[in-house]
């Protein structure tokens, strides 16, 4: 199947290379098309979750109110790093999502890097995926965006600066995975290393 970029015509040898090139040369329009859909879809999952859902999955030692979590503007770090464009948890809703939560500096999620990116690519049209970049023991944005270039990774990545979301999921080991159903229950957890097809096998259940 031939890969050839919708603007400009550019022909590329797989889809890899096509993917770098339109996020390098078409920014606007390779952000545009995923995260314009991802934020007509998951905030009523969130919302959802908050009064609903497992009420093990939020940590009591997040103070902060749900409304304000869900409406944090949280960069979006690119491989160039933060370019102004921000994302709110509130402002998405709709699907079934695998939410991330990763620090650059993190070795398990180094080696978890190019698996995760593997299911991003084979379900992104049909569950949403964000990694949620902590800021935890000198993690920056700065140094996410190498870890992005470093590990070639084509996901939406935003920064939680604050570890407020962090908290409010309660999550405290990188990686994390957090699986929720299109109706935002959450479905299962994956906490530290794992194989493609453990999560894949947590995708499959969700609904």
């Amino acid at each position: 199947m031939e890969n050839k970029c919708k603007r400009c015509g550019q022909v590329f040898r797989n889809n890899t290379g096509l993917t770098s090139h339109t996020k390098n040369k078409h920014a606007s329009y390779y952000y545009g098309i995923r995260i314009i859909p991802i934020i007509l879809i998951i905030g009523a999952i969130i919302t959802f979750l908050y009064f609903f859902g497992n009420p093990t999955s939020i940590s009591n030692e997040d103070t902060t109110p749900a409304e304000d979590i869900f409406n944090i503007p949280l960069p979006i770090v690119t491989e160039d790093g933060y370019n102004g464009a921000t994302l709110k948890l509130g402002d998405l809703n709709g699907s079934p999502i695998v939410l991330e939560f990763m620090l650059s500096w993190c070795s398990h999620c180094q080696t978890m890097a190019p698996i995760i990116d593997e299911v991003y690519q084979e379900y992104e049209n049909s569950i949403i995926f964000l990694s949620v970049a902590g800021s935890q023991n000198g993690a920056t944005i700065s140094s996410t965006a190498e870890f992005i270039r470093t590990y070639e990774s084509t996901m939406v990545h935003v920064f939680d600066s604050e570890i407020k979301i962090f908290n409010h999921f309660g999550v405290t080991g990188t990686p994390t995975y957090l699986f929720f159903n299109s109706d935002g229950t959450l479905a299962n957890t994956i906490a530290g290393e794992t194989t493609k097809s453990a999560l894949i096998a947590e995708i499959n259940k969700l609904s």
